[in-house]
């Protein structure tokens, strides 16, 4: 199993794929360039050797690095320079941006984990692959809308993934090829 972590936050789920789950690879993608001496830090303290990190962004094609404002609290930082009072920016970062295919074919993933802030209904759509065998999304409707959410569903059918509601709990929807 190969596992791609769009999203990475603090590590956690990373490090609880790998210390929980028999993965060859993990590959966490997180835009934060804050977190990521932490994520690293999480996984070598919970000793998940297999994970590596990339600080970038990934988006339907390569383009120039977007800006990525970074604020005091971590998980109001966002693309967006729209903030609240309490969530002032600490600096605002360029960050480089990837297209999602070229870095499916690379990485040859069979398990996405993703958690980007209301990115995923502009992501994932432009998603052609058909390598994976499950994928576990947090949906952010608040955001996204219900055009957004139906753009997930059809790019995880796209994808040959069917919705798994067994495993789905309220905004975080699981996808599985069979079941």
């Amino acid at each position: 199993t190969v596992a791609l972590e769009l999203g990475a936050g603090i590590g956690y789920i990373s490090t609880l794929i790998g210390a929980k789950r028999p993965v060859a690879a993990i590959h966490s993608f997180e835009a934060n360039p804050y977190l990521i001496d932490y994520i690293r830090q999480t996984h070598e303290l919970n000793g998940v050797t297999n994970a590596t990190v990339h600080n970038a962004l990934l988006a339907p094609r390569k383009g120039k690095p977007r800006d990525f404002y970074c604020r005091r609290n971590f998980l109001a930082s966002s693309l967006s320079p729209e903030t609240g009072p309490e969530d002032g920016i600490l600096s605002v970062e360029q960050i480089e941006v990837r297209g999602i295919n070229t870095v499916f074919r690379e990485i040859k993933p069979d398990v996405l984990v993703c958690d980007i802030e209301g990115g995923e209904a502009e992501i994932l759509p432009a998603l052609r692959y058909d390598g994976l065998r499950a994928a576990v999304i947090e949906l952010h409707p608040q955001w996204i809308g219900a055009p957004g959410v139906r753009a997930v569903f059809e790019a995880m059918h796209h994808a040959g993934l069917t919705y798994y509601p067994r495993w789905s709990h309220r905004k975080v929807v699981v996808f599985r090829r069979e079941w």
